[in-house]
């Protein structure tokens, strides 16, 4: 009898594990099914996803192509323009210009200029040799044994002669030695006349007081003389003068190397009150349509 019971007892474990094992590996199927669909799912969503983005990519880049041509076209049109709008304007004028130093290429301004018809009277290019080789300036005007004047002493002095110079005095003699010892590049016309004095800043490297120093004697030796000034500066410059410009109460243009910014050049010499700066104060940006007109 014991063993009877016991032989049913095992049929009986044996047929509930055979019932477990099947209803595991029945789930175990299923579920590799449930997963199966659900990675399949994925995969599709992950394709249909990468379908849009790839369509909107697609249109984007169209779309920023277009505002590309769009924009160069633009450009083309106002470059071709630009002569026809500033020829003559500035018909009997003259001009000065004087670049803090040789750090940037402003050749476009005296295209701009030459285009209006000013009469470029006086240029002056200060080098990085003239702010570094003060030893020199020194020679000009004290014997080499003095040591008690300062580089921004000698800059001042020789800034006030080649402003008096610019104004038509007749004393060339710093001058050829500013050119001759590569300090700077100076051309000057005979008559002295000058209407309008045009400051070309910005630097390539941060020594904010040795030419803050020189921007504000020249900015000062021309107020004394009621002269009007503006300042210039390329968009991209390391080290800006803007602020220096504007805190002098100088006009001021920062986006001298593009169309608007020669425009407005133009405009602002020629009736002395347009001030454009796009940089800090955009509400500034204000040109006069009415004056654009053929001549």
């Amino acid at each position: 009898m014991g063993i009877n019971i016991k032989y049913y007892i095992l049929t009986v474990v044996s047929i509930f594990l055979a019932l477990g094992i099947g209803i595991f590996i029945g789930f175990m199927f299923d579920a590799q099914e449930i997963l199966a669909a659900e990675r399949q799912n994925i995969v599709y969503e992950l394709e249909s996803k990468f379908k849009e983005l790839k369509n909107e990519n697609k249109n984007l880049t169209v779309q920023i192509q277009e505002s590309i041509d769009e924009r160069e076209k633009y450009k083309e049109f106002s470059e071709t323009f630009f002569p026809y709008l500033i020829k003559n304007r500035l018909k009997g004028l003259d001009l000065a210009i004087i670049q803090i130093n040789d750090n940037y290429d402003y050749s476009e301004v005296y295209q701009t200029l030459d285009v209006a018809n000013a009469n470029i009277v006086s240029s002056v290019v200060f080098t990085d040799s003239f702010f570094k080789k003060t030893s020199i300036l020194k020679n000009y005007f004290y014997d080499n044994n003095r040591k008690d004047i300062s580089n921004e002493e000698l800059i001042e002095k020789t800034v006030d002669i080649v402003v008096k110079e610019i104004m038509g005095r007749k004393d060339n003699s710093m001058i050829k030695y500013l050119n001759n010892n590569e300090l700077a590049n100076i051309n000057l016309a005979e008559s002295g006349s000058v209407d309008y004095i045009i400051i070309a800043g910005g630097s390539k490297i941060k020594d904010n007081e040795i030419f803050n120093n020189t921007n504000k004697k020249i900015i000062d030796c021309f107020n004394r003389i009621n002269l009007p000034i503006v300042g210039v500066e390329k968009k991209e410059v390391v080290n800006s003068y803007i602020d220096f410009y504007k805190k002098n109460k100088i006009i001021t243009i920062d986006n001298i190397d593009s169309v608007i910014g020669k425009t407005a050049l133009i405009l602002i010499i020629e009736d002395y009150k347009e001030n454009l700066d796009i940089k800090t104060n955009s509400s500034k940006f204000m040109i006069d349509f009415n004056k654009l007109s053929f001549r």
